[in-house]
């Protein structure tokens, strides 16, 4: 229970006045209840005594003239006549004399005994003593629960007058906290109604005490903090709107690394990566070096999601100092780079690509020539070997084959280096893909490759040159199955993107094959990179260009040893003339 001021005060002074009272009507019946007891037990020694004098007289008396059995009668007839006193007679631990309410189980703590004394129990009061000459034990006895009610009848005046003092202080104690509290409690409400964005409230107390002087220091406290609260709130709204509406992610933390606040553009960054990548963990990582350190930092860090796609962040972490230089915290800021990074990679692969091309057209003419008469000279040279001569045949056969597979690598370095201009027309991109899967079809089969196409519900009519966009499916499912175990999965999938501008025609190619290690993602567009045995490495890099020459463009996403998914976006034919 949350106590008030009122209570604060009446607790207290409640508990300091309770406890007096009721020690004092506790040590008064105490104190009544000691000298009932010393009383009554002084009135039973005193009857104990009496008894056995009466006794010891009548039996001086008649023991001349009559026997002691008759002058032992004589004394219990008298006695069981004596009705003022509890007085039992025990001979021998049997009783002679008992009366008629008290049990002879009250009686065995004392029923042997041949000497004085008092028996003080739970229930019962004994004063006893033995007569030898008899052989006789006398016991008075008195029930003490009657004792308690006469001693409640004694006390009850004082209890009473205690009651009433009691009464009358707690209605004292009442109003003097009441008159305490209410003032103060008067101010307390009116500081909960206290509106900060609002300081024209002022507290109405009039009085002359301190109250009154802590009242008029509140007002005067509130004019102040009015005159300068506009100011403040316009300037930290100015600060948090610069905050909030910088392009950079900012991040604060305290003095130990942990996260305080971060602005708009940071929470958006990692809304929309982190689901995929620990951005957050990598700028902790090098907020926990800065905080050890005590030093700054700006760096660039690169992040792979699961897809293989790399992601790119400029990060700048500066100390938040006070004007003592105490170190209370990190600023961190970070920038999504990676769409800059990547433009900058496409114009260094660019760069790379025409001085990979200049050299290939010089070298593909240069190889072409001289092959043209080697190729010549081994054929005329099988023509004039003897058929007998199986080895020899065998060789040529084998030079021939191998000048035409250099002959056509040479080819691929002239369609890299000079690609011819696409001739544009509208083409069903469905059957252009069947008719490129009819052309593997011998290579999907060795593999037992399962395949499924997913095809769009509305009709793909793309605005390509057929040729150049069926050599780049035909290379993109020859990677697929190469890369796929017998039995493996290609799904192929195609969509009509219309709310897009421009609108596309997607194509998926999903395969469940061994995937693209991270090491070599940023390079699988570099011409020459292959990790074929017999490849040159120039497949992706002509399909790449042949998109750029039909206004496409395509996406990797791939997760080692799990699977790789390319797609290719081809512009939409949307029912209007093309001129090539």
């Amino acid at each position: 229970m949350k106590l008030d001021i009122e209570n604060r005060i009446l607790i207290p002074f409640m508990l300091f006045t309770i406890l007096p009272i009721c020690f004092l009507a506790g040590v008064s019946y105490w104190n009544g209840h000691h000298l009932l007891m010393n009383e009554k037990k002084q009135s039973l020694e005193m009857t104990v005594q009496e008894s056995l004098a009466f006794i010891d007289s009548m039996a001086k008396e008649m023991e001349q003239s009559d026997p002691v059995d008759e002058t032992k009668e004589k004394v219990l007839e008298f006695f069981s006549t004596f009705n003022t006193r509890d007085i039992v007679i025990l001979e021998d631990g049997m009783p002679l004399l008992n009366q008629p309410h008290l049990e002879i189980d009250a009686l065995k703590s004392i029923r042997s005994n041949k000497t004085s004394g008092i028996y003080d129990g739970k229930d019962l009061l004994m004063v006893y003593d033995y007569y030898e000459r008899w052989q006789w034990l006398l016991v008075t006895v008195v029930d003490k629960s009657n004792l308690l009610d006469n001693l409640i009848d004694i006390q009850k005046y004082i209890l009473l007058i205690s009651i009433m003092f009691l009464i009358l202080s707690m209605q004292a104690i009442i109003f003097t906290a009441h008159s305490i509290s209410k003032p103060i409690r008067s101010f307390a409400e009116f500081c909960k109604t206290i509106d900060f964005d609002n300081l024209d409230q002022k507290i109405d107390v009039h009085r002359s005490d301190e109250i009154g002087v802590l009242a008029k220091a509140f007002n005067a406290m509130i004019d102040q903090l009015n005159a300068s609260a506009e100011s403040l709130i316009e300037m930290k709204r100015y600060s948090e709107d610069i905050l909030q509406n910088a392009s950079v992610g900012i991040l604060t933390t305290d003095a130990l690394g942990h996260p305080i606040t971060m602005n708009r553009a940071g929470t958006d960054i990692l809304n929309k990566y982190d689901h995929n990548a620990n951005i957050l963990d990598a700028l902790n990582q090098h907020i926990d070096k800065a905080v050890h350190s005590r030093k700054g930092l700006d760096t660039t860090i690169s992040l792979s999601e699961v897809t293989n796609k790399t992601l790119y962040f400029d990060v700048s972490i500066s100390l938040l100092q006070q004007k003592n230089d105490e170190f209370v915290g990190i600023i961190c800021c970070f920038n999504d780079i990676t769409k800059r990074r990547i433009l900058e990679n496409n114009i260094i692969r660019v760069n790379r690509l025409a001085s990979v091309g200049q050299f290939a057209a010089g070298m593909a003419h240069e190889i072409r020539n001289p092959l043209t008469g080697l190729k010549t000279g081994i054929q005329y040279i099988r023509t004039q070997l003897p058929k007998s001569d199986i080895t020899g045949i065998e060789l040529t056969d084998d030079m021939v084959y191998e000048i035409n597979r250099i002959n056509n690598l040479v080819s691929e370095l002239l369609d890299f280096s000079k690609p011819k201009h696409a001739f544009k027309e509208q083409v069903n991109l469905q059957l252009l893909l069947k008719k490129s899967l009819d052309i593997l079809d011998d290579e999907l089969r060795k593999k037992h490759v399962n395949l499924r196409i997913l095809e769009s519900d509305q009709e793909p009519i793309g605005i390509i040159d057929k040729d150049q966009i069926e050599q780049v499916f035909i290379n993109i499912i020859k990677n697929a199955v190469n890369a796929l175990d017998d039995y493996g999965n290609l799904t192929i999938q195609i969509k009509v993107l219309e709310l897009y501008d421009p609108s596309w025609i997607k194509l998926s190619f999903i395969d469940t094959g061994h995937g693209i290690p991270p090491e070599n993602f940023e390079r699988i567009f570099d011409p020459f990179f292959t990790t074929k045995p017999k490849g040159i490495g120039l497949g992706l890099s002509v399909v790449n260009s042949l998109l750029i020459q039909n206004e496409g463009k395509m996406e990797i996403e791939s997760k080692h040893q799990v699977g790789t998914t390319v797609h290719i976006y081809l512009p939409r034919y949307k029912g209007v003339s093309y001129e090539n």
